[in-house]
């Protein structure tokens, strides 16, 4: 992910992972170590394991009512690369850049 997004400074990596001690909220889907890694990190919350069992819950529903393997699979197939293609999208269009500036800015008065 350091080829596609700025890594947040050191400094304010841990300053956030220290004001997330003692706080709850974990999800196995939605806020999970990954998601945490990559928001200290890189400020975008984001898993792709999570995507594949989302795809894979997503598939597994629409098995249960229709009941055919092809259209399951392909289901689970877009399911997946549209859940990543979202992913993208928000490393596009995100407030990401708009931190990462403030970031930029804070480090400077530290030095």
């Amino acid at each position: 992910m350091d080829k596609e997004c700025m890594v947040i400074p050191p400094e304010f990596i841990h300053l956030r992972v220290l004001s997330k001690i003692g706080k709850r909220g974990y999800n196995v889907l939605f806020q999970n170590c990954e998601h945490f890694v990559k928001w200290a990190g890189y400020n975008l919350p984001t898993s792709g394991q999570a995507n594949i069992a989302k795809a894979i819950m997503i598939v597994g529903g629409f098995c249960l009512f229709k009941n055919r393997l092809l259209i399951a699979s392909v289901t689970t197939i877009l399911g997946y690369l549209g859940l990543q293609g979202y992913d993208s999208l928000r490393k596009l269009f995100s407030v990401y850049y708009k931190n990462m500036n403030r970031f930029k800015n804070e480090k400077l008065l530290y030095q």
